[in-house]
């Protein structure tokens, strides 16, 4: 009979180090899905909210050359999707 209590308690305390691990896992990947949520809003979104602004800002000052880029990246793009 210890046998079968041993071989119980072996048993229950895996299935305990088990649902820690998955906790911990758990965890780990909540806390790794909220950092890569901060770091895309930071390190994408506002840097591409900046150069839009310098961009409209530039368009702005010198229409000319602006407008000369958009008709040279119009051109390229067209040539570049064209069948």
């Amino acid at each position: 009979m210890s046998n079968a209590t041993t071989n119980s308690d072996t048993h229950n305390t895996q299935q305990d180090g088990s649902s820690q691990v998955r906790q911990m896992v758990s965890d780990t990947s909540e806390s790794l899905a909220a950092g890569a949520k901060d770091c895309t809003e930071h390190y994408v979104t506002d840097p591409a909210k900046d150069l839009i602004g310098l961009a409209k800002e530039y368009a702005k000052d010198k229409p000319e050359v602006a407008a000369a880029w958009a008709f040279m990246f119009g051109i390229v793009i067209g040539w570049k999707l064209k069948p």
